[in-house]
């Protein structure tokens, strides 16, 4: 019975989809963390707000609850965050009031850890972590998709929130951490680097043989797997590439992502150019199929403008495919010498980072090999080890 006592017991809130990207991985990366924290030292709660997550649960023996979509929950959400109203007062009534706030401070967490980015992080009455992934609504102000008006004042009001009421706040990298501080008025001891991991469906798949017929691919190629934003920079790699077949005509480039803001920009680019026979857009493709991809492409190229970090970089690295990135934010944090870097705004810099990789047998070997040895440190496991000892730090401090 004293041992019981002894336990920690902690929250998971899970509330996003697989559309979400980045940020769907980095919940299933806390959600293998949290199922690897020792039972004899921790209890855990789970809520999901999406029924799709009920598939990544089911196998799981704590306990875990749903909580349905609550207009009222998003409203009084919106209005705390956009008028500032007193979080001391709300804190008292919410539970009365907000059937999210009821049901999740009724699991009596001494802490909860809130995976994606929401205003519900810091507007329940709950010791709570919460999570930021970047900041380039702020540094990169020239893209309307993650830096208009609307976007901006958004994003300002919920992390300036996050950071005065949430107890820590999680990010992706030591310069996260840095812009972070720089943003907002935060103590250094609130913020804990958790980095990206490499997803285990990289893993699960690369043994697989793509079916036959299922996806074709051309027989040498460059791939880039972004979705079709303005701040992905697929323009540049554009005219890089019609300059790059001129030396390597039977070269092609290999595009995956769903269309967005930019895509019909870039299509009419493909075609002025003359080069629509060498550019492959396949849209979305599944799991097994893009580690296909990885596995048999050339190069991996990587133009975005955005970071800090990102993990299609790592998902090449472990796949063994040579890998070219733009030199912003975090990037030679997280890769090192396992990549080569480019100025994203120069065409002839994203030319050259590519016939180096296409020319130089012994450069893309070498590349190779740092990138298994870099792959290392952003495993699931090294994710979990840090995940508890950064658990114990908290709840015992």
């Amino acid at each position: 019975m004293c041992e019981e006592k002894l336990k920690k017991k902690i929250g998971l809130f899970l509330g996003c989809t697989p559309e979400w990207g980045g940020q769907f991985q980095y919940n299933l990366s806390l959600l293998d963390a949290f199922n690897k924290l020792p039972e004899d030292e921790y209890e855990i709660s789970i809520a999901y707000t999406e029924i799709i997550w009920e598939s990544y649960l089911s196998n799981l023996t704590c306990d875990k609850f749903y909580i349905p979509f609550a207009k009222l929950s998003y409203l009084f959400g919106i209005l705390i965050t956009l008028f500032n109203l007193p979080l001391k007062i709300w804190y008292k009534i919410s539970p009365l009031i907000d059937p999210i706030a009821n049901k999740v401070k009724k699991q009596n967490c001494d802490l909860w850890v809130f995976s994606s980015y929401s205003f519900t992080s810091y507007q329940m009455p709950i010791k709570s972590i919460g999570v930021v992934h970047d900041l380039m609504h702020r540094y990169e102000r020239g893209f309307p998709e993650i830096s208009s008006f609307r976007i901006y004042y958004w994003r300002e009001k919920v992390f300036k929130k996050m950071c005065k009421y949430c107890q820590y706040i999680f990010v992706d990298s030591n310069l996260g951490k840095n812009q972070l501080m720089e943003s907002y008025d935060i103590d250094n001891h609130k913020i804990f680097v958790m980095p990206f991991v490499i997803p285990d469906y990289i893993y699960q798949h690369n043994n697989i043989q793509n079916k036959k017929g299922s996806l074709t691919l051309p027989g040498k190629f460059i791939f880039y797997p972004a979705q079709f934003w303005k701040h992905k920079n697929h323009e540049n790699l554009i005219y890089a590439f019609a300059n790059v077949i001129k030396k390597y005509p039977n070269i092609h480039l290999v595009f995956t992502g769903s269309k967005k803001n930019y895509y019909n920009k870039i299509v009419t680019l493909i075609h002025e150019l003359n080069i629509k026979e060498n550019v492959h857009i396949l849209g979305y493709v599944s799991n097994e199929e893009i580690v296909d991809i990885y596995r048999k492409a050339h190069v991996f190229i990587f133009p975005s403008f955005c970071g800090p970090t990102n993990i299609p970089p790592l998902e090449a690295l472990a796949l063994g495919c040579p890998v070219s990135v733009s030199d912003v934010y975090a990037m030679r944090e997280q890769l090192s010498e396992a990549a080569i870097y480019f100025n994203p705004n120069s065409v002839s810099e994203i030319e050259n980072s590519i016939l180096s990789l296409l020319n130089d047998n012994k450069l893309r070997d070498s590349l190779r090999i740092k990138g298994y040895e870099i792959v290392k440190h952003y495993t699931q496991e090294v994710f979990n080890n840090r995940f508890r000892n950064t658990i114990k730090t908290i709840v015992s401090g």
